[in-house]
């Protein structure tokens, strides 16, 4: 599982993994954590000047489901969702993911993400992606540009190199 930072120093994430589930329903890590994390019931500010929330947030990140690179990859990997003109006949990719877990994908230094759509405007095709999870993105995690009819729900983003999406 992953561990994102508190506070302000955005370094302080975490990759743990759980070695038992005790009867108390507390967990026994491998490790200990190496940062103070911080956690509460509530907001963490929620005043007349906005909210901010830097509670720990604790994710899942392994899945049934993996797409990882080739041991030759050296860059990663790109699924890219696109549509195009083919002729007078509109082409549009879509693509519902649950449950995948995609990992070191992307190109670093570019917006190449391991997940990318593009030009998926026309028609009623729908694309999702839920409970799935990205974790050491070399770019962006999810790249949109000319896009709409995706919903991105209940998702774990876990060390992406520019922005999650």
């Amino acid at each position: 599982m992953v561990i994102s930072p508190s506070f302000s120093t955005y370094s302080e994430y975490e990759k743990v993994t759980i070695s038992a589930i005790n009867t108390d329903e507390s967990l026994t890590l491998t490790s200990p954590l190496q940062f103070t994390h911080y956690g509460a019931s509530s907001l963490t500010i929620n005043n007349q000047l906005g909210t901010l929330d830097a509670r720990t947030r604790v994710g899942h990140v392994n899945r049934n489901i993996k797409i990882l690179p080739g041991p030759d990859a050296g860059w990663g990997f790109s699924v890219i969702v696109y549509g195009y003109k083919d002729g007078e006949i509109m082409r549009i990719g879509n693509v519902n993911l649950d449950g995948v877990q995609l990992a070191d994908g992307g190109q670093l230094d570019t917006l190449n993400a391991p997940l990318t759509f593009i030009n998926t405007v026309k028609g009623n095709y729908t694309s999702s992606v839920t409970s799935s999870s990205f974790v050491n993105c070399k770019a962006n995690c999810i790249y949109i540009q000319n896009g709409q009819n995706l919903t991105i729900d209940n998702n774990v983003f876990y060390n992406a190199w520019v922005i999650g999406v």
